[in-house]
């Protein structure tokens, strides 16, 4: 009778420590790009001639998009992976800022804030 075992390849401990840093990265991405907004608010609702309506949607949509799809996100990751759905995130985030940081009228800029958080969930 022949036993065999499995092993598994341990985690170097630098590896884990990229992770760590990737992981804090993408959330400060996160706080900074929340940050950035609130400050210039002001000065994108006069540029985009928005008034206090779009003020006011720009942390609001932000964070009714967190608050309705963050179960959704927790389960899409146990369900394709957690590794795929950062990755896919963080494109989406990108995608995201960059509609947001080009949008021409205040719909679409309030579009693309709602559209940045699920992407900063994954």
């Amino acid at each position: 009778m022949k036993l065999t075992t499995t092993t598994t390849r341990p985690t170097s401990s630098r590896l884990m420590w990229a992770i760590l840093a990737l992981v804090l990265l993408a959330d400060a991405l996160d706080v900074i790009d929340s940050t950035v907004t609130n400050i210039a608010a002001p000065t994108i609702a006069e540029e985009l001639h928005g008034g206090q309506g779009l003020i006011k949607w720009l942390g609001t949509a932000y964070m009714l998009a967190m608050g309705v799809l963050l179960v959704v996100g927790g389960r899409l990751g146990d369900k394709y992976g957690q590794r795929r759905l950062f990755l896919i995130g963080m494109a989406g985030f990108t995608v995201a800022s960059a509609v947001a940081g080009l949008s021409p009228d205040p719909a679409l800029l309030v579009v693309a804030r709602v559209a940045q958080e699920p992407s900063a969930l994954c």
